[in-house]
C-alpha cells in the first residue's frame, strides 16, 4: 500500500494550471479593478509556482498601500526585495501581460487556480491521514477526528498553517481596534439579551470560552436557552446547542414556553387553555424559522463534539455553541482520575472555541462546598473537579438565587415561586479575562421557565 502511494506521488504531477496563474497575474497588472476581485478568492499559497506567489504578493502589497499597480511599480517592488531576477525579470512581467487573453475573465482564472490549490491540499491531507492510520500514534477516535478536521479545512478553503508574520497579525489587530472604535458603546460580539451583562462584556466574543456554573436547580439550562433564543431570534445568529442531559423535545418545550409565554406547568401537564394554542402555534413558527441546531447526544466525548461542531459550522453556519453540561462529557479514557479528565474536557472546549473562532458557552456544576457556608454565593474555587476550568475560561459566570436557599431553609422540598425573592437572581461575572467583573440582577420567571432583565421595584436602587 505504501509503495503504491509512493508510486502515485512520483508518477503524477500535483494538480496545477500555470496558464491560469499567468492569466490571473496578467489581469491584475492590466486592470486594477480586477485586483480587489482576485484577492477575495486567492492567497499567495494558492499558487503552484513560487515565483507567481511572489509576484502576487508584490501586487497585493502595492494595492493595499494605495500605490498604482503596473509592470514598472511591481518590478520595482520585487527589485527592492531582491526578487526581480528570481521571478524572471521585467521580461517575464511583460510576458504575463501579453499572454493574458482578457482581464475581464480574471475571476474565472482565479477560480481555476483556487480549485487546483484545494486539490493539492486535499492530496496533502489524504497523505497525512494515510500516514496517521499506519502509525496508530493515538486512539482511533482521535485519528478520525483529526482526519475530519483536515478534510473540512480543505473544504472550507482554509490553510492549516498557524505561522503568522507579525505584520499580518498587527494589521488584523488594528482592523479589530478600528472596528471597535467605530462601534464604541455598542455590542461587538453576540448579545446575550441581558442589558447589564452586555454592557460588561460587549457581547460574547469570538474564540471565548464562557462558563455558566451553578448548583442544581438554579436555572443554568434556562439561562443558556434564553441566550440562544435571543441570538437566534433577535440577532439571526446560528447557534448549536449540545444537550447531554435533556432530550431535544425537552429543550424545545422549554423554549416554546419562553417564546410563546405559555405556562410551563400547564404545557407539561396537558392543561392548556383555549387561548394558549394560538400563542403556542405562533411560538412554534418563530422557533421553526430560527437558525437553531440541536444535538441530543448523551455521553458524547469532547472530540466527537468538536467534530460535530465543525460540521454544523460548515453546513448551518453556526456562530455560537452551547454545551449542557461539562461534567456529563466523557474523556478519552486515558486520564488517571476525574480531575484530569475534566481538565482535558475543559481544554478541548477552549481549543474548539479558538479553532472555530466562535464563542463557546459551557454549563458546569459547582461543588457541594457552596452549601456548607453561610454565604452561598459561588466563588471561583467552587468550580467542581478542576481548577483548569477557571484557567481555560475567558468568562466565568455564576447563578445565585437567594430565594431558593431561603425556602430550603424552611425545610420544604419545593421552592415557593410566589415569593418575590425566589424570582430574583444574581448573575455573578466572577472572571472576565478582557474586561470588568460585576453582578447582573436578573428575574427568573418560573411560570415560563426563563430569565428576563430585572426590573427594580419602586424605590429600589
Amino acid at each position: 500500500m505504501e509503495e503504491n502511494l509512493d508510486q502515485i506521488k512520483l508518477a503524477k504531477v500535483p494538480p496545477q494550471s500555470l496558464d491560469s496563474e499567468q492569466s490571473v497575474l496578467g489581469s491584475m497588472l492590466l486592470d486594477k479593478d480586477q485586483i480587489a476581485i482576485v484577492i477575495e478568492i486567492l492567497s499567495p499559497e494558492d499558487f503552484y509556482s513560487e515565483n507567481h506567489s511572489r509576484i502576487f504578493e508584490a501586487i497585493t502589497g502595492l494595492f493595499e498601500r494605495g500605490t498604482p499597480v503596473d509592470m514598472v511599480t511591481v518590478g520595482e517592488q520585487l527589485n527592492n526585495k531582491g526578487l526581480l531576477e528570481k521571478v524572471g525579470g521585467s521580461g517575464y512581467l511583460a510576458t504575463l501581460v501579453e499572454s493574458t487573453p482578457t482581464a475581464a475573465n480574471a475571476k474565472s482564472y482565479a477560480q481555476i487556480v483556487k480549485e487546483k490549490s484545494l486539490l493539492r491540499r486535499l492530496i496533502k491531507a489524504g497523505n497525512k491521514i494515510t500516514l496517521s492510520g499506519y502509525e496508530q500514534s493515538g486512539s482511533v477516535e482521535s485519528v478520525i477526528a483529526e482526519a475530519e478536521k483536515m478534510v473540512l479545512d480543505v473544504a472550507m478553503g482554509r490553510s492549516s498553517e498557524d505561522i503568522v508574520p507579525i505584520k499580518v497579525a498587527v494589521a488584523s489587530t488594528f482592523d479589530q481596534i478600528q472596528k471597535k472604535y467605530e462601534e464604541r458603546g455598542g455590542i461587538s460580539g453576540i448579545a446575550s439579551g441581558f442589558e447589564k451583562l452586555d454592557a460588561l462584556t460587549s457581547g460574547f466574543q469570538s474564540s471565548d470560552l464562557i462558563i455558566i456554573a451553578a448548583r442544581p436547580s438554579m436555572g443554568k439550562t434556562s439561562l443558556a436557552l434564553k441566550i440562544a433564543e435571543h441570538a437566534c431570534i433577535k440577532n439571526k445568529c446560528g447557534v448549536g446547542v449540545f444537550s447531554l442531559e435533556m432530550s431535544s423535545e425537552q429543550l424545545v418545550t422549554r423554549m416554546l414556553c419562553s417564546v410563546s409565554r405559555v405556562d410551563a406547568a400547564a404545557l407539561r401537564g396537558g392543561f392548556l387553555q383555549e387561548e394558549d394554542w394560538n400563542l403556542l402555534y405562533n411560538g412554534m413558527e418563530i422557533l421553526t424559522r430560527s437558525p437553531l441546531v440541536l444535538v441530543d447526544s448523551p455521553g458524547i466525548t469532547p472530540l466527537e463534539l468538536r467534530a460535530k461542531a465543525r460540521r454544523m459550522q460548515k453546513e448551518y453556519g453556526i456562530q455560537m455553541v452551547i454545551v449542557d453540561y461539562l461534567q456529563l462529557m466523557t474523556g478519552r479514557g486515558r486520564a488517571e482520575n476525574r480531575v484530569q479528565e475534566v481538565s482535558e474536557i475543559s481544554r478541548e472546549m477552549k481549543l474548539m472555541a479558538r479553532e472555530l473562532n466562535i464563542p463557546v458557552i459551557v454549563l458546569s456544576q459547582l461543588s457541594r462546598a457552596v452549601e456548607q457556608r453561610p454565604n452561598k454565593r459561588p466563588m471561583l474555587s467552587d468550580l467542581r473537579e478542576s481548577g483548569a476550568i477557571e484557567q481555560d475560561a475567558d468568562l466565568v459566570m455564576f447563578l445565585y438565587r437567594e430565594g431558593y436557599y431561603k425556602q430550603q431553609g424552611d425545610g420544604e422540598g419545593e421552592v415557593d415561586y410566589e415569593r418575590p425573592e425566589a424570582e430574583k437572581t444574581e448573575l455573578i461575572l466572577a472572571k472576565h479575562r478582557n474586561g470588568p467583573t460585576g453582578t447582573v440582577p436578573l428575574t427568573f420567571v418560573h411560570r415560563y421557565a426563563t430569565f428576563e432583565n430585572y426590573a427594580p421595584e419602586p424605590g429600589e436602587d
